[in-house]
């Protein structure tokens, strides 16, 4: 689940507010056994709809944090960059430290949310050159990007996301336009000369998307749905077509079925109303 979720209940009814959660299903009767989502039925849900769509599928954290693992581990002599965002996965980051044995390079701001959530701090350094692991922004990953940073030395790119599910872990195309990353000026340390098809293939082999994800996957949002059997449900954020991140919109592959609209009811009883015409009528039956 998310850190926090919020239920209010009052004259207006019984509202809860999902935050950004990951319903994972081998947690559900557990999830359901708590007081606040044991009591009546829920007048509205707010639900963190991110990945409400049929195409993203993907396993419970643990099978994916093991992927990422075994991914690093059948590398041994190259460095590893993880692809994530500025905040978040810090679980992540100190599974594969202590897999390996060896600190994950974060940048010093990150420390504070190492230290929030009681991670141990031996399992991070802001010395790079203590280190074969680091992370990077995931914005900066690309196909481009990882060539660059093998012409320095041999580098795996791991990027844990679950738009890998949607892209059939496809590699990310380089970005229309520059990026930090592979900008026009040099880049890493090397210069921005032209790259070889060989490098860019290389690039590809060594460029492993997993579809590792906080947010809950279309399967976990049904469950959650069918178990809580709200009156209402409203989507947090937009709809998959208006809302892909930047950085990120060749891996989702631009699919049809990702935005698709259908008329629906709640598995097939007409109780719960939508109150928003987004993707979260996927989550029901067609009529």
């Amino acid at each position: 689940m998310g850190a926090v979720m919020f239920l209010f209940e009052g004259d207006f009814g019984r509202i809860l507010h999902t935050g950004d959660f990951r319903w994972e299903l081998a947690s559900q009767p557990q999830l359901l056994s708590q007081p606040a989502l044991a009591g009546p039925p829920l007048d509205r849900l707010y639900l963190d709809n991110t990945y409400c769509a049929p195409c993203y599928a993907f396993p419970p954290r643990l099978d994916a944090c093991k992927e990422v693992i075994a991914a690093v581990l059948a590398h041994p002599e190259h460095h590893v960059v993880l692809g994530v965002d500025s905040l978040g996965k810090e679980e992540l980051l100190a599974a594969v430290a202590a897999a390996t044995g060896l600190p994950v390079c974060i940048p010093p701001e990150r420390f504070a949310a190492v230290r929030l959530l009681g991670l141990p701090q031996r399992l991070f350094t802001t010395d790079p050159a203590a280190t074969r692991l680091s992370a990077l922004a995931r914005h900066r990953v690309s196909v481009r990007a990882v060539a660059e940073l093998n012409r320095l030395r041999p580098t795996l790119v791991v990027l844990p996301s679950a738009f890998a599910s949607a892209s059939n872990r496809r590699t990310p195309a380089a970005p229309a336009q520059p990026t930090a990353a592979v900008s026009s000026e040099p880049s890493n340390g090397v210069e921005n000369t032209s790259l070889t098809e060989v490098e860019l293939d290389n690039a590809r082999l060594l460029l492993v998307q997993v579809p590792y994800s906080l947010h809950s996957s279309f399967a976990e949002l049904q469950a959650v749905v069918t178990a809580l059997a709200p009156r209402a449900i409203l989507p947090v954020v937009a709809s998959r077509e208006q809302q892909l991140p930047s950085g990120e919109e060749q891996l989702a592959g631009a699919q049809n079925s990702c935005g698709t609209h259908q008329e629906a009811t709640l598995l097939g009883s007409p109780a719960a109303a939508i109150e928003a015409s987004l993707p979260l009528s996927l989550l029901f039956s067609p009529v």
